[in-house]
This record gives structure tokens, sequence and C-alpha cells, in this order.
């Protein structure tokens, strides 16, 4: 199972802050390394994630809202070049392991 990271954050890694249940406690959300499935074609890669992450990607700056700036992507810790994203799509239902799909092309030469 391949590791991503972009612009220099694991994804597994990401932690989202949930809602306080006391006064004292801060919990936070992550999701571990077998939620996020990758697919890897010539100079394309497509993620497939949790709705909350994918959100907290863009919260977050991780994935620039700007869809003309590119950003790194390593697997497995390599270095695999700049890219950006292309194309997001929901998923056909809205269950609970439902999962987002990212697409990134790279851009330049790999």
């Amino acid at each position: 199972m391949a590791k991503i990271e972009i612009n220099g954050r694991n994804l597994h890694e990401v932690e989202m802050k949930q809602e306080k249940y006391d006064r004292v406690t801060t919990s936070y959300l992550s999701y571990p390394e077998h939620r996020i499935k990758i697919k890897i074609e010539k100079d394309k890669i497509i993620v497939k994630l949790p709705p909350l992450l994918a959100l907290e990607l863009y919260r977050s700056a991780i994935i620039p809202q700007n869809e003309e700036e590119a950003f790194p992507v390593k697997l497995d810790g390599k270095d695999i070049g700049l890219f950006r994203m292309i194309d997001l799509r929901y998923p056909l239902s809205s269950g609970k392991d439902e999962l987002i799909s990212m697409a990134f092309t790279r851009i330049g030469e790999g």
C-alpha cells in the first residue's frame, strides 16, 4: 500500500480537530492508510479518500484552491514531481464509507 504526501503532508497523518465533548479534552480525527486509495496512471494520480479528509485538504490549503497552482507529490517518500488537481468527483451515494475521487496531473516532465 503506497503512502502519498501532498504539499509536504502525509494524508494519513492529517489531523482534523473535532468538537469538544468536555471542557478539557481535544480530539482529532485522522484516517489510516487503508482508507486512502491511490491509482497511478502515466502522468496522472487518482486518490480516493473520505469526504472529511478531502474537505480538510482544502481548508488547510494542502491542496491549493487555485486550480492552476502546482504542488509537490511524493509516493512512499519518493518525489514524483509537481502536480495540479484536474478533477474532483463525489460518490454516487452518501453512505459513511463513500469516498471522494480526486485526480491530479503531472506538470512538466516526470
